[in-house]
């Protein structure tokens, strides 16, 4: 008789602590993918500031603070950006329009909810790679400077790099201009995101 009353409370008190262990074991793991994540994030902020900064000269400045919300995107983790809301941004450090735009572009998101810019190197996208990229956004060329808005793996809008690539900064009116056409995309995309880009 004793021995029957020890089985039913131990199997359930068993259980629970099983139950305990595994979320624990769980939400460990999470935090942990969670932190190589972002240290990973940080490293690719550091890397895109420093690999713009180290261009700079008396035509064109870059300054991007160490914390900034780049985030390296190579042809294997693509559709993964796809398949979430956010911004695509086409970066070549050597490429005027590039450097003129990657400065006011992570400005316009600097006090949004939006914490990453997905940054792709144009310069090490391949013949099959560009093919998908213009698959995915719908069209028929991709430039250095230009940024892409996307929800549910759709482009809502684009910001297509100009006639900016010389060697001239922006002048005051094109930056404002430009600054604010960023801005009022980036809200646009958070609000139809319901803030969770």
């Amino acid at each position: 008789m004793k021995e029957s009353k020890f089985w039913i409370w131990f199997i359930p008190l068993f259980a629970i602590l099983c139950v305990g262990i595994y979320i624990l074991v769980s939400n460990a793991n999470k935090l942990n993918m969670n932190h190589t994540e972002t240290v990973v994030e940080n490293q690719d902020a550091k890397t895109i500031k420093e690999s713009y900064e180290k261009l700079n000269d008396e035509s064109i400045k870059v300054q991007l603070s160490e914390n900034n919300s780049y985030v390296l995107v190579d042809k294997e983790s693509i559709e993964k950006v796809f398949n979430t809301n956010g911004i695509i941004y086409f970066g070549e450090v050597s490429s005027y329009a590039s450097r003129k735009n990657v400065s006011l572009l992570n400005e316009a998101v600097a006090s949004t909810s939006v914490n990453k810019i997905y940054f792709i190197n144009i310069a090490n996208v391949d013949d099959d790679y560009m093919s998908y990229l213009l698959n995915k956004l719908n069209v028929k060329k991709i430039n250095a400077g230009d940024t892409y808005l996307i929800k549910d793996n759709n482009v809502i809008h684009s910001i297509i790099a100009k006639d900016y690539d010389n060697d001239n900064e922006f002048t005051k009116e094109e930056k404002e201009s430009l600054l604010k056409e960023y801005q009022e995309k980036v809200l646009d995309l958070i609000e139809k995101c319901d803030e969770s880009c």
